[in-house]
C-alpha cells in the first residue's frame, strides 16, 4: 500500500494537471454547484439570469492553471502556447486569430448589454471553454500529449476520454431506466440527480394510452442534454472499440476476442438510455453521425471494416437480435397509443415564441446583437405577449441565439471558427512513432489511424450540430457547453507530428 501511495504521490507530482483534467472530466456530466448570485426576472428565480460555479469548473481551473505554469516554467522549450508546427493542420494561424477575433467581439459585447453581470459571466464561461480547447488542442510535447489520452495511474491502468465518456454513458443509461421503471428518482440526490415525477410540474414527460411517463434525466439537469450526451458516449464507445490497446495488456481486454459481445451489450444499454431520453433531436444525430461515417468510408472505397464493422463481419444472429429488439420496441410503443401530437409537434408549436423574438432581436439589432447571455434578459422588450415565468428561455436554436446575441458580425466569426476545425483533419498523415494513438501493434491488432479516429469526432461534431438547430444548451448550459468544446478540441488535437 505504500509502495503504491509513493507511486500515486509522484506520479502527481509529475504531471497534476492531467490529472485535474480527469477530475474534470469525471465531475463534468454533475450538476454540483454553487450559485453565486441570480438576478430574478419577474420576481423569479430564471436558469439563465444567474452565475454559478460548478464542481467541474474547479478541476478543470486548476488543470488549465497547472499547465499554464509548467509552460512559462520550460518556456526553453517550446515557450508560446501558440506555436504550433507551420506544418501542421492545427497550426493554421488564421483559425487561432479567427477565435482570438471572436473572443474580443463577446467582450465587446458587454458595453452595450442591459445586464452587465451576465454579460461578463458569460464571457468567462465562453474563455474558459477556449481554454478548454486549447488544452486539448495546443499542448507543446507530443510526449505530454500521447500522455493525456494513455494515462497510467498508481495501480497501471489505462485511463482516457473515452472510456471515460463510455463509463458515464453507460452509468447514466443505468440511472435513466431506474427513473424509468420507477417513473421517480432513484434517490441519488448527493449527486445533484433532479427530483422527477410525472405529477411534478415542469418536469418533461410523454404521453403514452393517455398516461404520463416521465422522461429519463439520468444525473443531467434535462432529458435533451442528456440525449446529446448518450449521442457523444455512442460513438465514443465505437471509438474506443478500435482504439482500445493490446488484449495482453488492456483494462478492457474482456471486452475483446470471444467476449466481444461485452461491447454490443454496451452498446444496447446506451441505445435504451438514448431511446428512453425521447430526444428526437439526438436520436436524428446520431442516425446522420453513423450515416456519415458510413458514406465517408464508402466514399473512399475502404468499406466499413474500420470505422464498425460491415454487415458482413456481423454475425446473424446479432442482426437477429438487433431486429427482433426493435420489434418488441416498436410493438410495445403501437399497443400503448402514444399521443404523436404530443410527441412530434406540440415541442414544435411552444417553440414558436422563441423563434419570433429572435427574429426580432435580429431584425432590431442585426449587425451587433443585444450582447452575450441577454436574450433570456431582453425577451420582454421583443415581444407583445406576455410572458410566464417558465417562458423566459433562449430560443432553441444555438444559431439563431447566437445571432441574436452577437449580432451578424459575432455570429460569422463562430461559423468560420467551426468550419476551420472541421477542416483540421485534412492531410493528417499515417501514425508516427510519437502519436497520441501509437499504440502497440503485433498481438494487439489493428489500430486506426489518426484521420480515421478523428472521423468519429467529426461524426459526433455533426451529430451536435443537427441537435443545435433545435435546442440551446451547447450554448449556455454547463454540461452542453462542455459536450460542444470537448470535442471540439479532441477535433483540433489530431495535427501531424514534425
Amino acid at each position: 500500500m505504500r509502495i503504491q501511495l509513493t507511486k500515486f504521490w509522484n506520479d502527481f507530482r509529475t504531471r497534476p494537471e492531467i490529472w485535474f483534467f480527469y477530475g474534470f472530466l469525471l465531475t463534468f456530466p454533475l450538476s454540483i454547484r454553487k450559485v453565486l448570485n441570480f438576478f430574478p426576472l419577474q420576481g423569479q428565480f430564471n436558469e439563465y439570469a444567474g452565475i454559478y460555479l460548478y464542481l467541474s469548473d474547479i478541476f478543470l481551473l486548476l488543470a488549465l492553471g497547472v499547465w499554464l505554469v509548467s509552460i512559462l516554467e520550460n518556456k526553453s522549450n517550446n515557450l508560446s502556447i501558440v506555436y504550433v508546427s507551420p506544418a501542421s493542420p492545427a497550426g493554421r494561424r488564421g483559425t487561432f486569430l479567427v477565435l482570438v477575433v471572436f473572443l474580443g467581439w463577446v467582450a465587446l459585447s458587454i458595453s452595450w448589454s442591459i445586464s452587465h453581470e451576465i454579460g461578463f459571466y458569460r464571457f468567462l464561461k465562453l474563455f474558459e471553454m477556449v481554454g478548454l480547447w486549447l488544452f486539448l488542442t495546443l499542448n507543446p510535447r507530443c510526449s505530454t500529449r500521447a500522455k493525456l489520452f494513455h494515462v497510467e495511474h498508481s495501480a497501471g491502468q489505462a485511463w482516457d476520454i473515452l472510456k471515460v465518456l463510455l463509463f458515464w454513458g453507460v452509468a447514466n443509461s443505468l440511472i435513466g431506466i431506474g427513473q424509468f421503471v420507477l417513473q421517480h428518482s432513484v434517490g441519488l440526490f448527493w449527486l445533484r440527480e433532479s427530483f422527477i415525477s410525472p405529477d411534478i410540474a415542469g418536469v418533461a414527460k410523454v404521453i403514452f394510452g393517455g398516461a404520463k411517463y416521465i422522461r429519463i434525466y439520468g444525473l443531467f439537469p434535462h432529458p435533451n442534454i442528456l440525449g446529446g450526451f448518450m449521442l457523444m458516449s455512442i460513438l465514443g464507445t465505437l471509438a474506443a472499440k478500435n482504439v482500445s490497446p493490446c488484449q495482453e495488456c488492456s483494462t478492457w481486454n474482456i471486452l475483446r476476442g470471444k467476449r466481444e459481445t461485452f461491447w454490443w451489450v454496451i452498446l444496447g444499454i446506451q441505445v435504451v438510455g438514448l431511446i428512453l431520453t425521447f430526444s428526437k433531436a439526438a436520436m436524428l444525430g446520431l442516425i446522420l453521425a453513423i450515416g456519415y461515417l458510413w458514406l465517408r468510408n464508402v466514399s473512399r472505397g475502404t468499406g466499413l471494416s474500420k470505422i464498425m464493422p460491415s454487415l458482413r463481419q456481423i454475425e446473424s444472429h446479432r442482426v437477429l437480435s438487433f431486429v427482433f429488439f426493435g420489434l418488441v420496441l416498436g410493438t410495445i410503443g403501437i399497443m400503448s397509443h402514444p399521443d404523436v401530437n404530443a410527441i412530434l409537434f406540440q415541442s414544435l408549436r411552444e417553440r414558436g415564441l422563441y423563434l419570433s423574438v429572435a427574429w426580432n432581436m435580429i431584425q432590431t439589432h442585426w449587425f451587433h446583437g443585444v450582447g452575450i447571455g441577454q436574450f433570456v434578459p431582453n425577451m420582454s422588450h421583443f415581444t407583445n405577449l406576455e410572458l410566464f415565468d417558465w417562458q423566459f428561455q433562449p430560443v432553441h436554436n444555438v444559431f439563431l441565439l447566437a445571432w441574436s446575441e452577437l449580432g451578424l458580425v459575432g455570429f460569422g466569426l463562430f461559423i468560420v471558427w467551426l468550419w476551420n476545425i472541421w477542416q483540421l483533419d485534412k492531410n493528417v498523415p499515417p501514425l508516427k512513432e510519437c502519436s497520441t494513438w501509437n499504440i502497440p501493434r503485433g498481438k494487439c491488432g489493428t489500430i486506426l489511424g489518426n484521420s480515421e479516429i478523428s472521423a468519429y469526432f467529426k461524426a459526433i461534431l455533426l451529430g451536435f450540430t443537427f441537435i443545435a438547430l433545435f435546442d440551446h444548451y451547447f450554448w449556455d448550459l454547463q454540461q452542453g457547453q462542455i459536450m460542444l468544446w470537448l470535442v471540439l478540441g479532441l477535433l483540433g488535437g489530431y495535427k501531424s507530428t514534425t
